[in-house]
């Protein structure tokens, strides 16, 4: 009797395991891997966005006043300053290398503005016939040669930038209400560019980001003459006296977005976290 007794026991153990163990909490499966992406590489992209301008320069297109008529037209005397605002647009490329969370990086861009604005002076007698003048700004383009340097956070990017920038202008002088009175220059500016962005890598090639940069630029002085209309400033009069453009200065302030697609040509593989 006592030996059935322990079998039967056994027995109702055995049957009761599984039941118990239904009643044990299970441990949930680990997360799946996260991919880390790693910002070394180079790449290409995109921008656009909005732009502010403030540029200033001098001439000496103001015949018969003050100092320009008692220095032969000679001196820039008379200062033009132009605000203008518009959209921005062009492409990056560049190149990064990731250590630890740190980041650092060179890159090259090019961008497009609409930013162009006319601006009149003072109203003159020329041969008993009034007369304004009137200038026009515009910049053409801006490219920019930087470094970086960033900190990575997770697929999070943040950096600062800055380096070399140069640009192209152009400046004219219109005489009205007299036809075809205008003195057309291009010039090419020089000076820096600093900037701080932050970019998201949604795919382990593609990011966007969001950048704004100052851009600082200025030019030296620029010779020409007024076409279309005879003055000492028109081109090839006996005794012309030369038309100058001086102190050219420009201001850029903008806020693009960027996108970038990034080729992991340099980054090795790329390393799975939890």
């Amino acid at each position: 009797m006592r030996k059935l007794m322990l079998a039967a026991t056994a027995f109702i153990a055995f049957l009761a395991t599984p039941a118990l163990a239904a009643d044990l909490p299970v441990k949930a499966p680990p997360p799946a891997p996260v991919a880390a992406i790693n910002w070394t590489g180079i790449y290409i992209g995109g921008h656009a966005g909005w732009s502010w301008s403030d540029s200033h320069w001098l001439t000496n297109h103001v015949a018969g006043v003050g100092p320009c008529l008692t220095s032969g037209f000679i001196t820039p005397c008379d200062p033009v300053n132009a605000s203008a605002s518009g959209f921005a647009g062009g492409g990056q490329i560049g190149g990064r290398w990731q250590t630890g969370a740190w980041v650092f990086g060179v890159e090259g861009t090019w961008t497009g503005y609409d930013l162009s604005t006319q601006t009149g002076s003072f109203a003159q007698i020329a041969g008993g016939v009034p007369v304004t003048l009137v200038y026009d700004t515009k910049i053409r383009d801006t490219y920019t040669a930087t470094a970086q340097a960033g900190y990575a956070w997770n697929r999070a990017l943040f950096y600062v930038k800055g380096g070399y920038a140069g640009g192209r202008l152009d400046l004219n002088s219109q005489t009205l209400p007299l036809p075809g009175a205008f003195a057309p220059v291009r010039v090419t500016a020089n000076g820096w560019t600093a900037g701080v962005g932050a970019e998201y890598s949604f795919t382990p090639n593609l990011s966007v980001g969001v950048e704004y940069n100052r851009i600082h630029l200025t030019a030296g002085d620029v010779a020409t003459c007024t076409n279309g209309v005879a003055s000492v400033f028109s081109c090839g009069a006996p005794g012309a006296l030369p038309l100058r453009y001086t102190e050219i200065r420009t201001d850029i302030d903008q806020v693009l977005v960027r996108l970038n697609y990034r080729f992991n040509w340099l980054s090795g593989p790329v390393v799975a976290k939890y």
